[in-house]
């Protein structure tokens, strides 16, 4: 910063307050409000005896919605005095540019700012050398350059602790992961983009007849970055139409400054400044003008003299064969393992596309590499298109891709080709910032099945997954028996058609629709199945619950089935129930049911008992179950949460309301009642329940431990 020199003794100090307004037509709900930082630094040293140059070196960060709804705001003061000196305001939009990708060196978007006096201050009476100019203020307004993409760095990495047994371990690994969340193992493969292209066969390689390719060819494109000098502002880029074909709108794309890369190419390195052919700094060359421009030399004026400047970029690139796939293969990956990629595969300037496949058992099944198909509802897309998508782990973004690998059948080529789909899920987390406070995102490429079916109900059950055809038959994908708590995984059912689902529980229910829709890409799948039973013909509904809604639509499927309630029983003789809907009572509808013991073919239920104290999970009832010959037990009726995490089914628990346990190393005889016959009560008996008679309420008990029982009165 160049400041007018000011005579005093001490040695001066001053404070650059930087200020981002944002504009009225901002919207209201934006988070981003004013923001502020500030500087002090003093006098570095006297460029004449009228001008004094204060350096600084410091880089502020600021967070925007838009560059067209700010103002900055430059504010120096003079600390000794506590005066603003010297002001600056001008638009973000006007001011603000890009740099070059992966570039930190903002010397050559450096500008120099004229500071005018605030229009309004408290300072003392300044003199008139002071009025129209308050010095120039040197800095850059730098503008992150965001892609809707966030592209992983091969220069980063990961560095984890882990502490073990007092030792400790570091695992140091790229930014990108794979996870095995399947029932396979599987073959994982990095191929380069410029293979897939070629295994292709792209159009625009034409080769002449009997002519080869060849592999050893390097050849090296150019481009020149053309600017010019605005006294207000500085260097600017220009539009400059140059000789090799190649426009040019400033510096903010040298990512790929407008080349593509040609079929059958790959690149040997990333765009960098051919420094070797100019001498000066940064590789400018300066000239009057941009028509006095050349390469490499310029006329000899003065650079202070010169207003347009050039320096060229090149990036390699070399011709590969159309039999090299230089692909990197991964090894096999076990279910629940993780692996992450080579950083390697992570450079921009050579994109990576990630492959898998199912791995070779027995040498019978084998799978092609996968690759990426249009999602369910997804408009159809090219042919085109379809080969050439995939999934580039240099240019991830937060997603799920459906995967196909088809079974490679060489008996017969009328043979239907057997398929298997998978899901893959693409996470990010951000772990930091980098020095442009850009996020630093750790990704995670998740391998699991498009479809899951989880048994949250008691009963073992089978279930059988169809396919429905355009011609309206179905075809079974999938068909098996799943245990409680336990959930499939399917893998050879395409989600994008319409699936129909049936569930056989044991103990001889039966559904009374042939099969329920559980994916469609247009319609609402069911959210209900109903079933009956064979032995008393009563109808129960399950609930068919799905991990999607109108929201949020996600790709892999995972559907849970399970009850609203259901009964435990347990230490009990059998039991027969039966629910009485006593509605009519009052306009609270209650059920309330008894209890027989079924020892014969007489059935004898005792007094309906209201169950809604049930309705809390901590409520519990209290009840008799009565024999065909009139003797009961008590019982304990609570509810108590589902075993299962998360499933709200509710568990309605039956148990003795008292059980004996023989802790005594030999047999007794116990009675609950005068009436009662004795019951033995063996030494390795526990937790044993009788049915004794009916007394008055009052709980008695008598032993005996004779070989001929002889009980004291009670």
């Amino acid at each position: 910063m160049k400041l007018p020199r000011v005579e005093g003794l001490s040695s001066h100090q001053y404070t650059v307050a930087v200020r981002l307004s944002p504009s009225h037509s901002l919207p209201s709900e934006s988070l981003h409000h004013q923001q502020s930082a500030r500087t002090c630094g003093r006098i570095s040293s006297n460029m004449s005896s009228d001008i004094e140059l204060v350096d600084w070196s410091e880089i502020f960060f600021f967070i925007v919605d838009s560059p067209d709804s700010y103002t900055v705001e430059l504010i120096v003061a003079d600390v000794g005095k506590g005066d603003a000196i010297g002001f600056f305001s001008a638009p973000l939009n006007q001011i603000a540019m890009h740099t070059p990708d992966g570039s930190h060196d903002y010397s050559n978007s450096l500008m120099w700012m004229d500071l005018s006096l605030p229009v309004s201050t408290n300072t003392t009476q300044v003199d008139g050398s002071r009025k129209h100019s308050s010095g120039r203020l040197r800095c850059a307004v730098i503008l992150s350059s965001k892609s809707d993409v966030d592209e992983t760095s091969n220069d980063v990495v990961v560095g984890e602790v882990s502490v073990k047994d007092g030792n400790r371990y570091v695992n140091i690994r790229s930014l990108v992961s794979v996870h095995n969340n399947t029932d396979f193992i599987l073959d994982l493969c990095l191929v380069p983009k410029s293979s897939t292209q070629i295994m292709e066969q792209p159009t625009d390689l034409r080769i002449p007849e009997g002519a080869q390719l060849d592999c050893s060819r390097i050849q090296t494109d150019e481009f020149f970055e053309t600017e010019t000098y605005d006294p207000n502002i500085g260097w600017v880029g220009c539009n400059v139409q140059l000789n090799q074909d190649q426009p040019y709108c400033g510096g903010s794309q040298k990512e790929t400054f407008g080349v593509k890369l040609p079929s059958g190419w790959d690149w040997l390195d990333d765009w960098h400044l051919d420094t070797p052919s100019a001498s000066t700094a940064g590789g400018w060359v300066h000239a009057p003008d941009v028509e006095s421009l050349k390469w490499p030399g310029s006329d000899d004026s003065p650079i202070s003299l010169n207003s347009a400047r050039q320096r060229k970029w090149i990036r390699n690139r070399k011709q590969i064969s159309l039999h090299t796939t230089n692909e990197i293969l991964l090894g096999q990956l076990k279910p629940g393992d993780t692996v992450p990629l080579p950083l390697s595969a992570l450079n921009q300037s050579r994109p990576f596309v990630f492959q898998l496949r199912p791995s070779e058992f027995d040498g019978s099944n084998k799978y092609s590499w996968s690759s990426v198909v249009e999602k369910p509802g997804q408009r159809e897309v090219s042919e085109k298109a379809k080969g050439t998508s995939g999934i580039y782990v240099s240019a991830l973004t937060e997603s799920e891709e459906l995967l196909c690998c088809n079974q490679l059948i060489e008996t017969s080529s009328n043979a239907s080709a057997h398929k298997l789909w998978f899901c893959l899920g693409i996470q990010a987390t951000e772990i930091s910032k980098d020095i442009r406070s850009d996020s630093i995102m750790d990704w995670s490429l998740v391998v699991k099945s498009p479809l899951s079916i989880s048994n949250y109900l008691p009963l073992t059950a089978e279930y059988s997954i169809l396919e429905m055809q355009p011609s309206g038959h179905f075809i079974a994908c999938s068909r098996g028996i799943f245990h409680p708590g336990r959930t499939v995984n399917i893998y050879n059912a395409d989600i994008r058609n319409p699936l129909f689902f049936t569930l056989l529980p044991q103990r001889g229910w039966m559904t009374l629709n042939e099969a329920v829709l559980i994916s469609h890409p247009c319609e609402i799948p069911s959210k209900s199945i109903s079933l009956r039973s064979s032995i008393s013909g009563r109808i129960v509904q399950l609930i068919i619950e799905h991990n999607s809604d109108k929201e949020q639509t996600i790709l892999s499927k995972i559907i849970r089935v399970y009850a609203p309630y259901w009964f435990s029983v347990s230490r009990c003789p059998p039991l027969t129930y039966r629910l009485v809907d006593m509605g009519g009572k009052k306009r609270t509808r209650k059920i309330e049911f008894p209890f027989p013991i079924t020892e014969s073919s007489n059935e004898h239920f005792g007094t309906a008992k209201d169950l809604s104290p049930l309705v809390d999970m901590d409520g519990s009832v209290d009840l008799y179950a009565y024999n065909a010959d009139g003797k009961c037990m008590h019982l304990f009726v609570s509810a108590k949460p589902c075993p299962y995490q998360s499933v709200p089914t509710k568990v309605i628990t039956v148990r003795p309301y008292m059980t004996f346990t023989n802790r005594l190393g030999r047999d007794i005889y116990i009675k609950l009642s005068s009436e009662d016959e004795s019951n033995i009560l063996r030494a390795s008996d526990t937790r044993i329940s009788f049915v004794h008679c009916e007394n008055d309420g009052t709980d008695k008990l008598q032993v005996s431990g004779c070989l001929k029982p002889h009980f004291p009165c009670l």
